[in-house]
């Protein structure tokens, strides 16, 4: 059950970015959300709404004095980003990535940010990762998922989700199945 709720969420996440650059320097938020956009069908106040996202996600980066790292990574994720069937293929910036979560910044969305701390704590655990997050709009209720389970990943202990049967792992498995709950009802 918990691995189809989260199998099921992570299926739902979403791809859209909320990155940004400053205005004149490179790509722009406008220009980024389009492209995205275009490629995924977007409405109005969803290219609206991304829009917004990349200037305040911007603004969070002038604010801790990593507007370079975010500029950076911004560049190359413009540069990334394709249209591949309907789905955007942005992979090649980790390493920019990395920079800008080193500042404390997150790009992203609740969705987002949920499966990247997801990704985060397989790889943690040293599991490999087998699933498609897929291009599902993360608005409203599933936003509000998302936030709520990202709160509970903390509680898994990498010994318990690589075998359940270890000692004090029903307790730990017993946690977290409590705290994701309430996320899914």
């Amino acid at each position: 059950m918990i691995k189809r709720v989260i199998q099921a969420l992570v299926a739902g996440a979403s791809v859209l970015a909320l990155w940004g650059a400053a205005p004149g320097c490179g790509p722009t938020a406008e220009g980024y959300c389009n492209k995205r956009c275009d490629c995924q069908s977007c409405d109005e106040a969803t290219r609206d709404l991304c829009v917004s996202s990349v200037e305040d996600t911007r603004k969070l980066a002038q604010d801790k004095s990593c507007e370079a790292d975010f500029n950076d990574y911004f560049a190359c994720l413009d540069g990334e980003t394709k249209c591949v069937d309907g789905k955007i293929d942005d992979d090649g910036c980790e390493v920019e990535l990395e920079k800008i979560k080193a500042c404390g910044v997150f790009l992203g969305n609740a969705c987002d940010k949920y499966l990247a701390d997801y990704k985060s704590k397989l790889s943690e655990c040293g599991i490999e990762d087998p699933t498609d997050p897929g291009s599902v709009e993360c608005t409203g209720a599933l936003e509000k998922q998302a936030a709520c389970l990202d709160g509970c990943l903390s509680i898994l202990q990498c010994e318990c989700l690589l075998d359940s049967s270890s000692a004090g792992c029903q307790q730990n498995l017993q946690q977290y199945s409590d705290c994701i709950v309430p996320c899914v009802q």
